[in-house]
């Protein structure tokens, strides 16, 4: 079959989307990739492995409807001259464009997949803004409008299942469960105590949990001053809910953390912590870094949130805690330095989980028979 993978970055294609692609090629498919940033190293790249690349424009985080339609023209015309049997999109944005567009030159299977609904669908402590009810109305439209182009609906946990089916007129929903990750690459290794490290992993903002994540490091540091903390991930300077470097500076200068910044190993980093810390309240797909903690067979504390709460089993493999709740990200974090006689057990729970749910080659596998099952 003759099939289009559509996301919104080359990173995201050539990091997360390859294994797929190469298994899609050795059983005999060819495959056309869209994003909105490909270098020409990039396209080199791809088309040494025999697959087709092409950059179109998408305002990733705009709400211009001229734009938005010209995009969909864009990919219109491209698709009209490719004639695709499958178009594969992912990321809210490429999947709206791109099922219109196929949808429009009668393409027979039309596969969109959610990862999260994302920044707009997120509750903050205090409510739904104004600003957010009126984003959400309009996302919720082109969500209703896709509902009747797309053929089938990939999400991946249950509350985005749930809110999919409630909500929209989607033929086909199916919940893969997760995104999964390289159980070899991501290998398992017995839970480090000493030191007794606590890891936070992802974008520095207020809806990842960031914030708690450090005010409850500078409460253990009083009580438990050998404790260590690290941080992995960058500031976004553009986005209002994002960490200052101001503020992370004063963590790093007081001794509470450890801050690498956004780092290319980051298994080695993950290899070297005790337990894993997410208490994200963003409204999360299934968080990757979760998923490679799990793999490494580390404990997890994460929210009992959309997304985050299926990658625990509370008291198995590590502990759930509230939204927003310091004190309940303090209480988990405080009860794994007190019972670290609980860890190895936990962390070989983690590895289990990560097995059984989130092997990246039969995620993979799954993708495909949706993709090519007719």
């Amino acid at each position: 079959m003759n099939i289009i993978i559509i996301g919104n970055s080359a990173g995201s294609i050539l990091g997360f989307r390859l294994p797929l692609i190469v298994k899609l090629l050795s059983n005999g498919h060819s495959v056309t990739t869209f994003a909105n940033d490909f270098t020409n190293e990039d396209i080199l790249f791809l088309k040494n492995i025999n697959v087709k690349a092409y950059n179109y424009k998408l305002d990733t985080s705009g709400i211009n409807p001229v734009k938005e339609i010209k995009t969909i023209i864009q990919l219109y015309k491209i698709f009209k001259t490719i004639k695709p049997d499958v178009v594969f999109s992912y990321f809210s944005k490429p999947v709206i464009y791109s099922s219109i567009a196929a949808k429009l030159i009668g393409v027979k299977t039309i596969v969109g997949m959610i990862e999260g609904l994302g920044i707009t669908y997120t509750i903050q402590p205090e409510g739904k803004s104004a600003k957010q009810k009126i984003l959400i109305n309009i996302q919720s439209t082109l969500y209703f409008i896709v509902s009747f182009c797309i053929d089938k609906l990939i999400v991946l946990n249950n509350d985005d299942e749930l809110f999919f089916y409630k909500k929209f007129s989607f033929k086909n929903i199916i919940n893969i469960g997760g995104i999964g990750v390289d159980l070899n690459e991501f290998a398992f290794s017995r839970v480090k105590t000493e030191p007794f490290n606590f890891i936070f992993i992802g974008r520095l903002l207020r809806e990842k949990g960031i914030f708690n994540f450090l005010q409850a490091a500078e409460k253990i540091k009083i009580k438990f001053p050998h404790i260590t903390f690290t941080v992995l991930g960058s500031i976004d300077k553009k986005n209002k809910n994002s960490i200052s470097q101001e503020l992370l500076n004063q963590y790093i200068a007081k001794g509470i953390i450890n801050y690498p910044g956004l780092v290319a190993n980051v298994k080695k980093y993950i290899e070297n912590s005790t337990v894993f810390v997410l208490p994200s309240y963003y409204r999360e797909g299934l968080p990757r870094s979760t998923q490679e903690a799990l793999a490494i067979g580390r404990p997890v504390i994460t929210t009992n949130g959309a997304g985050c709460s299926e990658t625990v089993v509370d008291n198995l493999n590590g502990k759930l805690v509230d939204l927003y709740n310091l004190d309940s990200l303090y209480n988990a974090m405080v009860y794994m330095i007190n019972n670290t006689d609980k860890l190895e057990s936990m962390g070989k729970e983690s590895r289990l989980i990560a097995e059984n749910k989130y092997d990246i080659e039969k995620i993979n596998s799954k993708i495909i028979n949706i993709l090519v099952d007719q």
